[in-house]
């Protein structure tokens, strides 16, 4: 099934239904998650989607898609250490600013807002904790690779931030086999910290930790990514 972004709102909007019970039969207390707002994510010739592990909460049944609106309103709440990173990234790529010259999102909460432009999933869309360990992600990825690897179809993303890390190759293969002939991944030397790249014409590929993370820190782990998306545009 494929469907135009750009144009087919009724059409994706039943896609998203269907996907969301897909997710439910695997686990019906699961966290559905995906385009933010269809039609400001449509409009934007840049489509950027976030990968990260998994919700970190142990509600049930929870719509990341709800949540990320409302996190868009400045209510970062408890995930504010991962969403914060989140925003600056996104903001910088979609204002073509350098970390160094964006506000706080303190001074500047309506910068929240550029979370309703960008596609969001999780690869365990199960309820948990903090912390799991590779061969629990992997086994997960598994369980509902059909379901990601789908999203990333219809998504037609032209900018993935793959924070999973080293923690997931199969993921980084799969995305290589739905978007042919990417580039040998590039290692970004800037602050030795495992960021890496992948590129073809319509996609560049950001392999990096957590959002979370901040190692060494926010300043850091910003600019490896903004930097290097700005540089490869040509735009730095």
């Amino acid at each position: 099934m494929d469907i135009n972004v750009i144009n087919e709102a009724e059409s994706f909007y039943d896609f998203q239904k269907k996907l969301d019970e897909k997710i439910y039969q695997i686990d019906e207390n699961a966290f559905v998650d995906g385009i933010i707002n269809f039609e400001k994510y449509s409009a934007n010739p840049l489509k950027i989607l976030w990968i990260l592990k998994d919700p970190n909460s142990y509600e049930e049944k929870q719509d990341w898609r709800k949540e990320l609106k409302e996190i868009s309103n400045g209510n970062l709440g408890a995930f504010r250490n991962t969403f914060e990173n989140i925003i600056y990234i996104t903001y910088g790529i979609l204002n073509q600013k350098k970390y160094s010259e964006e506000f706080s999102i303190d001074i500047n909460p309506e910068h929240a807002k550029v979370l309703e432009e960008i596609a969001f999933i999780n690869v365990k869309k199960t309820p948990g904790g903090s912390k799991i360990d590779f061969k629990t992600l992997e086994n997960y990825y598994l369980l509902y690779k059909d379901v990601i690897l789908e999203q990333i179809k219809i998504y037609q993303p032209t900018i993935i931030i793959n924070s999973t890390g080293n923690s997931l190759p199969v993921l980084r293969e799969d995305i290589k086999e739905i978007k042919q002939n990417l580039s040998e991944t590039i290692y970004i030397k800037t602050s030795d910290l495992g960021v890496d790249f992948s590129v073809n014409k319509e996609l560049i590929v950001f392999n990096t930790y957590h959002p979370m993370a901040n190692r060494p820190n926010r300043n850091v782990y910003c600019n490896d990514i903004i930097n290097n998306y700005l540089l490869l545009t040509q735009k730095s």
